[in-house]
């Protein structure tokens, strides 16, 4: 039993000091994305709010546009639904939101690091072009049934519903230099982003360490049926899964029996399908939006999942994840590959006992608010 543990944290030091560079090199990228593109006079978002308003409502060019500007931008599952909202109140139409709504959660230049660091380039690359199919399908889905019902003229999104504080990107960034641009853009990813990520990587590291240590090695060969995967989505539903926290799991569920495929499935129904988003969703677009959009891209991510077991079986693609077993031990890495690795974890924790201090504090705050007579 002693063996055991000592491997596990083994095997969980391993994988943060693996992750560590990729978050970082996300991070500065996030920030520098948000520097170009949240900027509302000269970015990408500026740009997309000038489209004349009958084109934004009726071009399905524009949901290409807008899927695209989704992909980069750094924001999770709950920050990302007040930007929707401001975009709506905008006048963009039900499916260009639907496809910014699939394929910004899905996809961030963190997350790309983090897959490609974790499960090698073939699936950091399918990620976000998965996400774009699933994000213009859902648009012409919703495009083709005609306007859904919604009211979002006073509807407001909660904003607070991650294990940090969720940080929409600022659509009113005022002109200054360059390099204060770029000074805000790091700061929005070094503290906002990382506020938003909580404890939640870490858990995804320590669960996928409790997995590869102590599960049985082919226990889940049997779960990557087609069965398999309606569990995995319905597991996906009621728990708040980002993109970035549920990679650090993925190994570990491939190390013991799930395909590429089945991973694939869970790293893509995590972030369209958490709980706190749809209903959020549902209060500010529709029941009937969210069945649309939840319904149509759950299918889409199903079919995909079997595509991606195909695309690995013919072009016999490597996962990182089968070369970094924890019985081989550790692993040789540069002096300053270790630097930022540690710096990565030292982000981590530092994120993750923010998110601890903040739920503590919440619930001190809900105890003194009640009456005790």
């Amino acid at each position: 039993m002693t063996q055991e543990f000592d491997l596990f944290f083994k095997t969980f030091l391993e994988w943060c000091l693996d992750l560590g560079p990729a978050l970082v090199a996300g991070l500065i990228l996030s920030g520098l994305i948000f520097t170009f593109v949240g900027d509302n006079q000269n970015g990408l978002f500026g740009k997309l709010l000038t489209i004349p308003e009958d084109t934004r409502k009726k071009s399905f060019l524009n949901s290409v546009k807008v899927a695209l500007i989704g992909i980069p931008l750094p924001l999770c599952s709950c920050s990302v639904l007040p930007v929707a909202q401001t975009l709506r109140k905008k006048g963009l139409s039900q499916s260009s939101i639907s496809a910014f709504l699939t394929t910004t959660p899905e996809t961030s230049p963190t997350s790309f690091f983090l897959t490609w660091a974790m499960l090698g380039p073939s699936m950091a690359i399918l990620r976000p072009v998965a996400s774009l199919i699933m994000g213009l399908t859902t648009a012409l889905v919703i495009a083709f049934c005609g306007r859904v019902h919604a009211n979002p003229s006073d509807n407001s999104v909660p904003i607070d519903c991650c294990s940090g504080h969720c940080t929409e990107i600022d659509l009113a960034t005022r002109e200054i230099s360059w390099w204060k641009k770029v000074k805000k853009g790091l700061k929005f990813a070094f503290i906002d982003v990382l506020d938003d990520f909580g404890y939640w990587p870490l858990l995804g590291l320590a669960l996928g360490a409790a997995v590869a240590v102590w599960v049985p090695m082919g226990a889940l060969e049997n779960a990557s049926g087609f069965w398999g995967r309606v569990g995995i989505i319905i597991v996906s539903v009621p728990i708040y899964v980002c993109a970035e926290s549920s990679t650090p799991l993925a190994p570990g569920l491939l190390a013991k029996g799930l395909t590429p495929g089945a991973v694939f499935l869970f790293l893509m129904a995590g972030p369209f399908s958490n709980l706190s988003s749809l209903l959020s969703l549902k209060k500010a677009f529709g029941m009937r939006f969210i069945t649309i959009h939840t319904g149509v891209n759950t299918l889409i991510a199903l079919l995909l999942s079997y595509l991606v077991d195909m695309l690995y079986q013919y072009f016999s693609w490597t996962l990182l994840a089968s070369r970094a077993m924890p019985e081989e031990g550790q692993h040789e890495r540069s002096t300053f590959l270790l630097l930022v690795g540690v710096i990565g974890m030292g982000l981590l924790l530092c994120s993750s006992f923010k998110a601890v201090k903040k739920l503590f504090s919440k619930r001190h705050q809900s105890n003194d608010s009640c009456c005790s007579g």
